[in-house]
């Protein structure tokens, strides 16, 4: 029923200035999902096979021959693992393909021991940062429109300003960087992270 009707589309992730729709999508398809799962208890039925189905969302943008799926299914009817726990938890504020390009500029710090290394270069001297990512980090992450963000959304969807900014605040805030806080990255990643 929920998969049927509420879908969110890539959309809500693209073009200029990104909304609080984009920050919401995840929480209105959650709450769209409860309220499938109460309509369930009560008796409501949805469309049956939303995957295999010729007509179906699936099955549309990726046409196939014959009763099958797109993609390969994998339901779990039995047992006791639930989704939310599979789940991935960021600790900023930035979207989550960015996370490795992150990782490997705070990696990058530690080993140039950032302390002594940012207290000898200049901003202006960095010439260039090449980040080499995948689809469709590249397409989101990499689009020209969000080169200037303006919103919160479109920054935390931006990784020219998310790398930027990171690298800012490690210049920044090099002389309160202790041995310790390199070599205990999570400590790093919160001294860097994004915040509101």
């Amino acid at each position: 029923m929920t998969v049927a009707h509420y879908v969110p589309y890539r959309a809500v992730r693209t073009g200029v200035d990104l909304s609080d729709s984009k920050g919401a999508s995840s929480a209105l398809s959650t709450e769209v999902a409860v309220q499938s799962i109460h309509r369930a208890l009560a008796g409501f039925q949805g469309p049956p096979d939303i995957f295999r189905n010729p007509s179906g969302l699936f099955r549309i943008l990726s046409p196939c021959e014959g009763d099958v799926s797109p993609f390969d299914l994998a339901l779990n009817w039995t047992g006791t693992d639930f989704a939310v726990m599979n789940m991935h938890f960021k600790f900023g504020l930035y979207e989550h393909m960015a996370s490795g390009a992150i990782h490997g500029l705070i990696e990058l710090i530690k080993k140039m021991q950032a302390i002594c290394y940012l207290k000898q270069i200049q901003r202006k001297n960095i010439e260039k940062i090449k980040i080499v990512s995948y689809e469709p980090a590249v397409t989101i992450l990499g689009d020209l429109a969000k080169r200037d963000p303006h919103t919160r959304q479109s920054a935390d969807h931006s990784m020219v300003y998310i790398i930027a900014t990171t690298l800012r605040k490690a210049f920044e805030k090099f002389e309160h960087l202790t041995v310790q806080d390199l070599n205990e990255t999570e400590e790093f990643w919160k001294f860097l992270m994004l915040l509101p």
